[in-house]
């Protein structure tokens, strides 16, 4: 192994090794391989890790892989105080806000995915990221992460979109919030969308826009880590393509694929699957397991 400094140090494993070294999320050759046409700077995990390193060493020594183009998907924007990545999932869900441009989940997205467009309303309601209500975003303004007008059309012009098309959009969305009925996406009719709107409002995630000033803010297709690894049986050994074990070698928290599969319940859904199989593969490494 090679230490902080570049000191490369030799250690002897007798019992095994768990590689938990995180996913790929911040490694755009792998994410180019497995998630194309997403980026790395529109993941919410840390820049300094998350690289794919147990993923390399294992698919060198012929380990099988699964999930790979997977992710814990979730809406990011910059955030308009501190300039870094946040999610934007909860400003989705409020009233006086809409989602314009092509839904994010899909497989395919460019740069442009999507915009979340918003007005007064909602300005003087909510936060959005870490600026509170009623704040105008001078810094995000003036540097291009978020956009102002009195109009639609001349928001769109800022954004460099369509205005017929953001209009109709608008009008569209308007039409539908006069009944609560998002009858083309179905805003509010999850759970979970319920929750985190606004339960003092007339539709808990629906509300008109149409009180200028008009503002909006570029949303991408992020993620809170991937979900693809190497493939482990339930010891946390790692298997080959064969499915047989790879003597000694076992794979924990986003290194393996996630036990979750295809699905994300919510906040820390990968520490207690880490911390599980962690202590599932040293109780198997010291014979304290055996079945």
């Amino acid at each position: 192994m090679e230490s902080g400094d570049g000191e490369r140090v030799e250690v002897e494993a007798p019992y095994g090794v768990v590689l938990a070294t995180g996913g790929f999320a911040r490694r755009q050759d792998l994410r180019r391989e497995y998630l194309p046409h997403t980026r790395t700077e529109w993941s919410l995990t840390q820049p300094e890790g998350d690289t794919g390193d147990a993923l390399l060493v294992g698919r060198r020594i012929g380990a099988a892989v699964s999930l790979m183009g997977e992710a814990c998907w979730i809406p990011t924007m910059i955030d308009p105080v501190s300039g870094t990545r946040t999610t934007a999932l909860f400003e989705l869900c409020k009233p006086y806000g809409i989602n314009s441009g092509r839904p994010l989940y899909k497989r395919q997205v460019d740069d442009d995915a999507a915009w979340l467009i918003l007005d007064w309303n909602h300005r003087r309601r909510y936060t959005l990221g870490s600026l509170g209500p009623g704040t105008d975003p001078v810094d995000a303004l003036s540097n291009g992460n978020m956009f102002k007008a009195e109009t639609v059309a001349s928001l769109a012009g800022k954004i460099g979109i369509d205005a017929d098309g953001l209009i109709r959009t608008v009008e569209n969305w308007n039409r539908m919030c006069a009944t609560g009925v998002d009858d083309e996406f179905s805003k509010g009719k999850s759970t979970y969308q319920l929750f985190v709107g606004d339960r003092s409002a007339q539709w808990s995630n629906m509300g008109a826009v149409a009180r200028a000033p008009f503002y909006a803010i570029a949303v991408k297709p992020g993620d809170a880590g991937t979900k693809g690894g190497l493939l482990t049986d339930e010891h946390a050994r790692v298997v080959d393509e064969k499915g047989a074990p790879i003597v000694g070698l076992y794979a924990a928290g986003n290194s393996s694929a996630s036990v979750m599969g295809t699905t994300s319940l919510g906040a820390g859904v990968t520490l207690g699957p880490a911390m599980a199989f962690a202590y599932a593969a040293v109780l198997h490494m010291f014979g304290r397991i055996t079945a």
